[in-house]
């Protein structure tokens, strides 16, 4: 399921644009932009569908926004595998999960934080990035120490708030 929302910021929005696997209600892939356009949604269904390991059968389903119905959007879907379902016209509950992900993420977090607060919280998560970055590259150096009563295997399962970050430089 696919949704974008608006978070207001000190000098106008940004828009929230979200993948959600409603199996587990994980979200797979969210993007951030100060333009509400098309795009958007594309780069997130991408990313979620790579992230996903692209598979074979997949159902993305939206509300009836500009960028969910535009010839671009079914024309990517169909180049990626993907069908689409939509609700009919004007049946918001049909995307409640989307909407109430929303507004749980509105409400307990992005209405208590100002500016500052939001520069901070984004601090926090590059340094969490760079911390899963040294210990990936620390586990890649030190592979001799694995051993064969794990099978010479490692897990490392790391999510916050059940969202999984992907830093994307470009």
């Amino acid at each position: 399921m696919t949704d974008i929302t608006y978070l207001p910021i000190k000098n106008g929005m940004v828009y929230l644009s979200i993948v959600r696997d409603l199996f587990n209600g994980e979200i797979i892939d969210w993007k951030l932009s100060n333009h509400s356009d098309a795009n958007l949604s594309f780069k997130n269904l991408v990313s979620a569908w790579n992230y996903a390991g692209r598979p074979k059968k997949l159902i993305i389903h939206s509300d009836q926004g500009y960028a969910y119905t535009s010839p671009q959007w079914k024309e990517l879907c169909e180049k990626m595998g993907i069908i689409i379902s939509m609700p009919r016209r004007g049946n918001s509950p049909d995307n409640g999960a989307c909407e109430t992900w929303f507004s749980l993420f509105k409400n307990e977090c992005f209405s208590y934080i100002n500016e500052t607060a939001l520069i901070l919280v984004i601090l926090w998560t590059l340094f969490q990035i760079m911390l899963i970055s040294i210990i990936l590259s620390d586990l890649e150096l030190n592979k001799e120490k694995l051993h064969s009563n794990n099978e010479w295997s490692f897990k490392i399962k790391m999510s916050l708030f059940s969202v999984n970050f992907i830093l994307d430089v470009h």
